[in-house]
């Protein structure tokens, strides 16, 4: 059984597919279930439920910031993934600025190393 994050933190998290977030939460009933913590946009679907992560505002390889919009119609739930591309360059350089411990790390694992 896979337990939330908040009463498993370590616990090996798995990849996205419809096969496991269906999974995960198969005890809701929801016609859209929107979900985190994992930086890339994940959308997925079958015949009862939308599952969405949609993504990471900061945390990204490239200048985009990915964000959803979801409109509600009496018939059905549309999804619309989109990206709003931001200059992050002086963001990125902050972390050698400030000295950010293990800024190198970070910005190679969260930003792709851009800077570079």
């Amino acid at each position: 059984m896979t337990l939330p994050i908040s009463e498993d933190p370590f616990s090996r998290i798995v990849k996205p597919s419809l096969h496991n977030v269906a999974s995960l939460f198969k005890e809701s009933k929801e016609e859209l279930i929107c979900f985190g913590h994992h930086h890339p946009v994940h959308y997925f679907e079958n015949d009862t439920t939308i599952y969405l992560n949609p993504g990471s505002l900061g945390c990204n390889s490239k200048t985009t910031a990915p964000y959803s919009v979801v409109e509600i119609h009496k018939s059905k739930i549309v999804i619309s993934l989109k990206e709003a591309a931001y200059d992050n360059k002086e963001f990125l350089s902050s972390y050698e600025r400030l000295q950010v411990p293990q800024r190198d790390f970070l910005l190679k694992i969260f930003h792709g190393n851009q800077l570079q």
